[in-house]
């Protein structure tokens, strides 16, 4: 079987990418790496600091810093969006990951910077190891190299993320569009999980954890309200499964999902098969149907609690999905 590193040589072209992550790295002034799933680096670091440089020249350290850009990455994929974080020395570091379709190729690694003084209250996860930022303090060259990091805002960090999150969905379009096979001999799903389980078994991350975050069943239950398809909506969809009662604008869940408003519309009606707002009210009209058979609302009361600001909008669009106005539907489910 490939190994996951194989598996992003095959469907993107890490030389053309190593032009374009030197490029960014010039730009940002961040350090940039590209990850396969495991962690384990495709490209050459570009515009590497003397302190990561340091700290990847040994053997131990190495070891840490690979571990950080897993759990980065994966943390990342996970949550399908640019994930910030401090690494086991303190450095603020990002992910953004790569995805296609439900498939986490590896991640494009940014930073190796500090932030300034007045953004030190932002809440970043530090990635836990055995390793303490305060041991640099007992090394003068690292000090050194520690206090010639770039300083970068929080604002700026996060106008990067959205540039690199542009960019990485482009390098995914593409491969989706080439409709490539990228194992053989067994189902993909399934050499996906493989392949996730063994990088984490070497990171220590909880088996059950990664079949969930791979879409595999667990012995736990799928939470109420959450969806399947595509990880890319994965944000928006379970958002508005949680809050259709509410106004729900493409724009916002477009936002949730890092990418643009027409990019997000295309996206869902390829991943569901209906326009955002038929969505919206395929949900809203569920729960309508549960209301009428089983509470004692009135139809109107029903229509403005579900998010509809004008009942007779609600009950055309109730007719039309089901046949049935909402009095003929109470009546007939209560018969």
């Amino acid at each position: 079987m490939r190994n996951s590193l194989e598996l992003l040589e095959d469907v993107v072209d890490t030389q053309a990418l190593q032009i374009i992550q030197d490029d960014l790295a010039a730009v940002t002034d961040m350090a940039v790496l590209t990850v396969d799933a495991g962690g384990k680096p495709v490209t050459r670091h570009s515009k590497c600091t003397d302190f990561c440089r340091a700290m990847r020249s040994a053997t131990q350290s190495s070891r840490l810093c690979e571990s950080c850009d897993y759990r980065g990455g994966y943390a990342a994929q996970s949550m399908q969006r640019p994930y910030v974080y401090k690494c086991h020395m303190g450095i603020v570091d990002m992910a953004v990951p790569l995805v296609v379709g439900s498939k986490y190729l590896g991640s494009i690694m940014l930073g190796q910077i500090s932030i300034p003084a007045q953004d030190t209250g932002k809440k970043l996860d530090m990635l836990s190891s055995t390793s303490r930022p305060d041991q640099r303090e007992h090394d003068s060259m690292l000090e050194e190299y520690y206090r010639s990091l770039p300083v970068m805002s929080y604002e700026r960090i996060e106008s990067v993320a959205r540039l690199v999150t542009h960019m990485s969905h482009y390098i995914t379009g593409r491969v989706s569009a080439r409709n490539r096979t990228y194992v053989f001999g067994t189902s993909a799903a399934a050499a996906d999980v493989k392949l996730t389980e063994e990088a984490a078994q070497v990171h220590e991350i909880p088996r059950q954890q990664v079949q969930e975050e791979a879409g595999q069943p667990t012995d736990r239950k799928q939470a109420a309200g959450t969806t399947g398809g595509s990880l890319r909506l994965k944000p928006a969809l379970e958002h508005m499964h949680g809050h259709f009662r509410e106004r729900l604008r493409l724009a916002d869940m477009a936002q949730l999902c890092w990418i643009s408003a027409d990019y997000f519309s295309r996206l869902f009606r390829q991943e569901t098969g209906s326009t955002f707002s038929s969505y919206i009210n395929s949900l809203r009209l569920e729960e309508a149907k549960r209301s009428l058979a089983e509470g004692e609302e009135s139809v109107v009361s029903i229509a403005y609690s579900l998010g509809f600001e004008d009942s007779g909008y609600f009950i055309r669009t109730f007719k039309k999905a089901t046949g049935e106005t909402p009095a003929v539907y109470r009546l007939k489910s209560r018969a």
